[in-house]
């Protein structure tokens, strides 16, 4: 699953938009970052969206637990089980918060507005 970031279609004075994509898949977790988006405007539009903040060092982003979970998770018990176990492997490597309230994902910075394509560093 990604968290996806993107300037509104009413361009650059637009919002940015904050959502959760690719809900299904829990091998993949990151943020995606759209072309044009500077990282003081992600991080506000992750805490106005009550999504996270960025990390201190500006290459990751804590994404809240309690903002992820009822977006990926729905009703059936598989997703919640794949998404506890997304967790727990993030846990085991140091990307879960002390307080168990965010989960770290790497930041990468789409090519495209309109593509999924990645570019890795910012």
């Amino acid at each position: 699953m990604r968290v996806d970031l993107r300037r509104s279609e009413s361009g650059q004075t637009g919002e940015i938009a904050v959502d959760l994509i690719r809900v299904h898949d829990f091998s993949d977790f990151g943020v995606d970052i759209g072309p044009g988006l500077a990282l003081d405007e992600v991080d506000f539009a992750l805490r106005s969206a009550g999504a996270g903040s960025l990390a201190e060092d500006r290459a990751h982003a804590w994404i809240s637990l309690s903002w992820l979970s009822p977006r990926c998770v729905g009703t059936p018990l598989t997703r919640q089980l794949e998404f506890d176990a997304m967790v727990a492997y993030a846990q085991k490597h140091g990307w879960v918060s002390g307080g168990h309230t965010a989960i770290r994902g790497h930041l990468e910075r789409l090519v495209s507005p309109t593509l999924s394509s990645r570019q890795d560093g910012l």
